[in-house]
This record gives C-alpha cells, sequence and structure tokens, in this order.
C-alpha cells in the first residue's frame, strides 16, 4: 500500500519514510491531489490536523487557528474521520481519510489522451504526470 499524509506536523510520517505534504501544499495544490484520487495513485489518503477543544467562544489563540484549519479543509476536502486523540484539555489529534477533493469540473487536471500511445505513456505524459506528484 503506498500511502500519503497530508499534516502540518511531518517529524514521525517522515521518520517513517512515507510520502506527506503539507496542508496549506494539499489546498494550493488541490487539483492534483484530485488527479491522484481519481488514477488511485495511493491506496489511501490521510489528513492529520489538531481539534480544538472546548466552547468556541473561549478558545485561544491557537485554537482559533486550528478552526481556520479546519474551516479550509471542509472547504476543499470531503473527509471521513478516523481516529481521534486527546493530546490536553486544549486540543485533540484528528485523523480522517480524504474521500474525495472539492473541486469544480473545469479546474480538474487530466492526462492529455493525445500523449497516450497504446498502453505505454509517452515521455511527456509522464513528465506531466510527475509534475503533480507530492
Amino acid at each position: 500500500d503506498s500511502v500519503l499524509f497530508i499534516s502540518d506536523r511531518h517529524l514521525a510520517v517522515l521518520a517513517e519514510r512515507v510520502s506527506a505534504i503539507t496542508i496549506g501544499d494539499a489546498i494550493r495544490g488541490k487539483a492534483g491531489l484530485d488527479l491522484h484520487q481519481r488514477l488511485k495513485t495511493f491506496s489511501q489518503v490521510y489528513i492529520a490536523y489538531l481539534n480544538p477543544l472546548g466552547r468556541a467562544d473561549a478558545f485561544t489563540e491557537e485554537q482559533i487557528a486550528a478552526q481556520s484549519v479546519i474551516a479550509e479543509l471542509e472547504v476543499n476536502f470531503a473527509l471521513r474521520p478516523v481516529e481521534s486523540e486527546k493530546l490536553d484539555d486544549h486540543f485533540a489529534m484528528q485523523l480522517a481519510e480524504l474521500d474525495f477533493v472539492r473541486i469544480a469540473p473545469e479546474a480538474r487536471l487530466a492526462i492529455d489522451e493525445r500523449l497516450i500511445r497504446e498502453t505505454r505513456l509517452s515521455e511527456s505524459a509522464l513528465d506531466q504526470f510527475s509534475k503533480t506528484l507530492p
């Protein structure tokens, strides 16, 4: 299985030597991520992020920032919660699986079919595809 992790907390992911990108890069490159979801480049795509605990009207600056990240994730991606672990009284670490990227059809990337010959991809198609990889 090839798994892609999306998180701003890369230490454990990098130590395990698996593919990882930041949340900001995933949002900025969501057309590429959508392409890889459709091509099934990765068996699973997981997003790990902080989930603030407590009352929304009493959040600290860090909790407000975390809530802003969650809002951006929800606008750009459909997520399925997998696991949550309470870190302290203020935060839990949330792990979710990416179901699909929320993207307009006209913004989707595609491999140009003219670049595909028989069952092999041409060098141009491979170059185009590789530029979308995290």
